[in-house]
């Protein structure tokens, strides 16, 4: 990590104690820190949640990354990015070996549904990349692993029932968990294709077949197939403002989540 990392991180908690968690840039070092790094300041769930505070000191409101676990990807990337307070840990335990070497998806959806985090830009922690890494072995992206992550997102929601109401957290269960998890394959299918054409193509079947998922991501994104790396996903914010319309299938998360839930900090 840079050599300021724990001081700017501890900095950050002390001036905001409402804040459970200070996180920062991450910095790859290996064979694919490149791509790694530029995955990360462009299409990681928490880039694309972020946008225009991306480079900016900001509170991230509970329980807002905890929500965007739904899509089936982790917001915070290594712990060497965190600092997190002991009280938090007392809160909500400690990390739980039963889902391997992924289980810190599950431990940062249960921290990120009740503790605000402040992302501090103007540093780093590091991410070493080798091949005998157990996250190499974790079967990352097979069907085994989609069933874990499922797994712990039902096994988080089960928890949260003094989070957000029961009305609430039934409808996340039902209408949100599948309609995060349609657009999560739709992005990535589509991720998976080499060029514009067969991605426009597939999109156009997609539609055809009446997928909710792919008419919203026409809809919300014509016009944005520039390049293989684009990033398409809606962050959940524009999903809460979609919300204030009448009788939207959204509100739940905007009921979840209130009002705004990334705030700039001086």
């Amino acid at each position: 990590m840079a050599p300021d990392c724990l001081e700017k991180l501890s900095s950050a908690l002390r001036t905001h104690p409402d804040c459970d968690v200070a996180h920062c840039r991450l910095q790859a070092e290996g064979e694919r820190a490149g791509t790694i790094n530029s995955w990360w300041q462009e299409r990681s769930l928490f880039a694309r949640s972020s946008r225009s505070v991306m480079d900016c000191l900001h509170i991230r409101l509970a329980p807002f990354d905890g929500l965007l676990h739904l899509y089936g990807e982790p917001v915070y990337i290594s712990v060497t990015q965190m600092l997190i307070r002991r009280s938090l840990f007392e809160r909500i335990g400690l990390f739980e070996s039963k889902w391997g070497s992924i289980g810190d998806f599950h431990w940062g959806m249960r921290a990120s549904m009740v503790a605000n985090a402040i992302y501090v830009p103007n540093t780093w922690g590091g991410w070493r990349q080798h091949p005998g890494q157990a996250t190499d072995h974790a079967g990352l992206r097979t069907e085994e692993h989609r069933q874990k992550i499922e797994e712990m997102i039902v096994d988080v929601l089960s928890r949260s029932r003094q989070i957000v109401s029961a009305k609430v957290l039934s409808q996340l269960r039902r209408g949100w968990g599948a309609r995060f998890r349609s657009r999560s394959e739709l992005l990535r299918d589509l991720d998976q294709l080499p060029n514009r054409k067969e991605r426009v193509n597939y999109l156009l079947k997609q539609m055809a077949r009446l997928s909710g998922a792919a008419w919203a991501f026409a809809l919300s994104n014509l016009g944005l197939y520039k390049s293989h790396d684009e990033n398409f996903i809606i962050p959940l914010s524009e999903w809460m403002i979609n919300g204030n319309k009448r009788r939207s299938s959204c509100r739940p998360v905007q009921d979840a989540c209130g009002a705004w839930f990334l705030r700039k900090t001086r």
